[in-house]
């Protein structure tokens, strides 16, 4: 925060703190996850198509947010089963954070190639 002094071990628990957060998330890919399931359940290929997040990532995101209990997984009756995926209360908090980075974005766009991201 500007004019605040922090201490220098501060800072640092400060930073760590905020970089076991975004870890925790899944980084970019998780808080796109976390987006998309906040307007509702969706099914695997719901959020492959929505986030363009490719298999793999997916897969491996949607588990870490899971073992996070950021989101949760039922698995229908049909045939094949197919899981549904929703957010959970804990994910649900996110919300207003991913709301103010989202107005960040649009005040203070920032250009780059699709390639670059």
């Amino acid at each position: 925060m500007p004019g605040t002094k922090f201490t220098l071990a501060h800072q640092k628990n400060a930073n760590s703190l905020l970089f076991r957060a975004l870890e925790y998330l899944g980084g970019k890919h998780g808080l796109l996850i976390v987006r998309e399931l906040m307007y509702g359940e969706k099914r695997f290929s719901e959020l492959e198509h929505a986030t363009g997040i490719n298999t793999r990532t997916l897969t491996l995101r949607l588990e870490e947010l899971r073992n996070s209990k950021v989101i949760g997984r039922r698995v229908t009756d049909d045939t094949p089963p197919q899981a549904i995926y929703m957010i959970t209360e804990k994910g649900a908090e996110l919300e207003n954070i991913i709301d103010d980075l989202r107005k960040w974005a649009e005040k203070w766009p920032v250009e780059k190639d699709a390639d670059t991201l």
